[in-house]
């Protein structure tokens, strides 16, 4: 006999014939729903158990976990997208400008693991600590795009009363004022955004706090071509009710939002926490390095790189001038954080959801841009606010959600944003486990009923490729 031959127990083949029983059981029961996914308006969760991405028409159609747009609409709060052909990240460019209002966008996530870490302490000046999570999440692998932000205003802002678009995005004056170029045509009531594709995955900026929560209540409302009101912008993460004004403390994140603006703890780990368990350490700068970044455009990118500004003998130098100023997001391919973001050290400097203190409206603001210089985390500490009302040139956001159900292991053994065939041979490995088991991973137990059975494997299936990257 040879040495590698290992005896398998009957438990285990019998562990293992109930798991292919219910993935054949589930993977059919799929096949009949992907059968009626043209049902209009049928977007109801339990409905939606394994839609397969392909193809329609003449776009291409992402699918995450669930049935497209095109084929009846998504659940909510899922990563559904449907988009034309365009760029590599934020395909939603045609012809050389967004496509019409029906179009969707992805956002990319990376998981953010390792629960219950500590503050960084190190080196606060101001007796301020961040980085604390208590939670998994999934924070915007990138900034949000000026495509990304086009096809928003597109969805929900023929009309726009509550000011999504500001004019100054289509300045190009000098670095004081260089807006994405996002344009609007038209006049109330029949407003159009366009922005070329040179400019498309450039980071957006010149959007106030309240925008950037309004995009994402539209996200979290499933990204509907709506009026701007209680079902697209208005409610969703964030109560606003038609709010635009300068104080704002009363506006926080809500219960059950699936899509948010991180906070400031929520940005700080991502950008500098070293992913390696749960632990208090962090690197100095976002790109996963105690060193300083450098800021050329090199090709292909060295590591350790980003877009902002230096002083060279009295002299400002920028990673890149007019009339673009900042890179197209994840330009430094090799320089991004340890949970896989990019950008958080330079691009542009991007809003949080927390207040500076109770006193003020202000809001916290994290990074660097391509106009300021770069700062390491202890300057991070002291931070910088805004009044939410004020957009800026140098200031963007990205997008967080919620902790995808499913994702329990990627290629380097860690969550990596991605449900798909990594995922599913752990819950394998676990199937039919309790507490007491010796297989038991309670990471699986995504029911929360102390069992791993056909309700994890459901909640799996569920959000089957969400992430998944075209």
């Amino acid at each position: 006999m040879s040495r590698h031959t290992r005896f398998v127990r009957a438990d285990d083949r019998s562990k293992a014939k109930t798991f292919l029983t219910a993935l054949l059981t589930l993977v059919l029961a799929a096949d009949m729903v992907q059968a009626g996914c043209d049902k209009e308006g049928d977007t109801r969760e339990d409905e939606w158990p394994m839609c397969t991405p392909g193809k329609v028409g003449t776009g291409a159609l992402v699918v995450r976990g669930a049935c497209s747009a095109a084929e009846g609409g998504c659940p909510p709060g899922t990563d559904c997208v449907d988009v034309a052909a365009g760029t590599h990240d934020n395909p939603a460019v045609e012809a050389g400008n967004l496509a019409p209002r029906s179009t969707r966008v992805a956002v990319h996530y990376v998981t953010v693991g390792n629960p219950g870490n500590p503050d960084d302490t190190h080196g606060s000046s101001t007796g301020n600590t961040y980085g604390g999570v208590s939670y998994v999440y999934r924070i915007g692998k990138y900034e949000v795009t000026a495509a990304q932000y086009c096809a928003f205003l597109n969805a929900v802002a023929a009309n726009d009363p509550y000011e999504l678009y500001d004019p100054a995005m289509m300045q190009v004056v000098d670095v004081g004022y260089a807006g994405c170029q996002i344009q609007r045509h038209g006049g109330p009531g029949d407003y159009v955004y366009r922005v070329s594709a040179d400019w498309a995955e450039r980071p957006v900026n010149c959007v106030d706090f309240w925008s950037a929560c309004r995009f994402a209540n539209w996200l979290h409302n499933g990204q509907p071509a709506d009026p701007q009101d209680v079902n697209s912008t208005e409610d969703g993460a964030y109560t606003l009710s038609g709010y635009t004004g300068s104080d704002g403390r009363h506006i926080t994140r809500n219960p059950g939002a699936r899509v948010w603006i991180p906070s400031a703890d929520e940005w700080y780990k991502a950008a500098y926490h070293k992913n390696d368990g749960v632990t208090d350490h962090y690197w100095d700068y976002p790109t996963g390095s105690d060193r300083q970044p450098g800021n050329r455009l090199t090709e292909p990118d060295p590591g350790n790189n980003a877009n902002f500004a230096v002083t060279y003998r009295g002299q400002r130098q920028y990673t890149l001038g007019p009339p673009y100023w900042r890179t197209p997001v994840g330009e430094f391919e090799n320089s991004n954080s340890p949970y896989g973001t990019f950008d958080q050290a330079g691009n542009a400097r991007e809003w949080t959801d927390d207040l500076m203190n109770p006193q003020g409206g202000e809001r916290i603001q994290h990074g660097a841009s391509y106009a300021t210089t770069i700062e390491d985390r202890a300057d991070q500490m002291g931070m910088h606010a805004w009044s939410p009302w004020v957009g800026n040139v140098i200031v963007g956001f990205r997008v967080a959600a919620a902790g995808l159900k499913g994702d329990l292991a990627g290629r380097q053994g860690k969550p990596d944003g991605v449900v798909d065939c990594l995922d599913l041979a752990v819950l394998a490995r676990a199937w039919a486990a309790y507490p007491a088991d010796e297989h038991w991973n309670p990471d699986c137990d995504l029911s929360q009923d102390a069992r791993i059975d056909m309700l994890d494997l459901r909640l799996l299936a569920g959000n089957w490729l969400a992430g998944h990257e075209p």
